[in-house]
């Protein structure tokens, strides 16, 4: 039972620190883009949300596996160190 609280409690935060970079990260982007494409202000206040939170997931789970990659390298090679 341990195990899994120990693991959900690192999934959350897992969870919690890439989705904050995630919006700190991709909401100035959004906005940018948006304004570069369309060249009008006016239209940045008729934003749909579903557009926001589809680019907001997609760049979460790009964020997430590229994470989750380098953390399993990093692993791999700790483990290798530990057997030696």
């Amino acid at each position: 039972m341990e195990k899994l609280f120990t693991y959900l409690s690192v999934l959350m935060a897992r969870f919690i620190v890439v989705g904050l970079f995630s919006f700190l990260y991709i909401t100035p982007l959004f906005i940018l883009f948006y304004l570069i494409i369309f060249q009008n202000l006016e239209l940045l206040n008729e934003i749909t949300l579903k557009n926001y939170l589809i680019s907001y997931f997609v760049g979460f789970w790009l964020i997430y596996r590229n994470t989750m990659k380098e953390v399993r390298k990093d692993e791999k090679a700790v483990n290798k160190e530990m057997r030696k």
